[in-house]
């Protein structure tokens, strides 16, 4: 996967800061295990081991869920370059389903409240970004009336 593919946004809850890579064009997004152990609270061991079973299971096929990224780093005076599996929103909804911890029932929690809104209401509202896209609106309302009352003489009369 090369990084023009995805854009970073960062992810903040309850004190957990996270850059989460959003593939726009798939529409999914992508999380390392470190990332996704930090994101449910445990160790890396145990995504791994999560990671191995729902791919043994067949949950998941691994082909469909799981990209390389490759990561250049320095250690030291040398320039390492590793090749880095990136994993996609089923297969992190998949670990948050088996991990045991207080952040991963935090993300069960919110999982089952999207899916039942997308199964009762056909949709989910992205609060911040109707947010944010009321308050444009509201600035353009705001210029067209101020450049109405610039032109006030021009204006046509109804």
């Amino acid at each position: 996967m090369s990084d023009k593919n995805y854009k970073l946004i960062a992810f903040t809850e309850d004190g957990l800061s996270l850059d989460v890579r959003v593939d726009v064009g798939k529409e999914t997004v992508w999380l390392t295990q470190a990332e996704m152990a930090e994101l449910f609270g445990v160790d890396r061991t145990r995504i791994t081991r999560h990671l191995s079973s729902i791919y043994k299971d067949g949950e998941l096929d691994k082909s469909a869920t799981c990209a390389e990224s490759t990561q250049v780093q320095k250690e030291g005076t040398r320039t390492v370059v590793r090749q880095v599996p990136l994993y996609n929103l089923e297969a992190i909804i998949s670990v948050g389903y088996r991990v045991n911890s207080k952040r991963s029932i935090a993300f069960r929690r919110w999982a089952n409240t999207v899916l039942k809104q997308y199964l009762v209401e056909g949709y989910v509202l992205n609060e911040k970004r109707l947010s944010a896209l009321n308050r444009t609106v509201e600035v353009q309302r705001a210029f067209a009336c101020f450049f109405a009352l610039q032109n006030a003489d021009s204006l046509p009369i109804i």
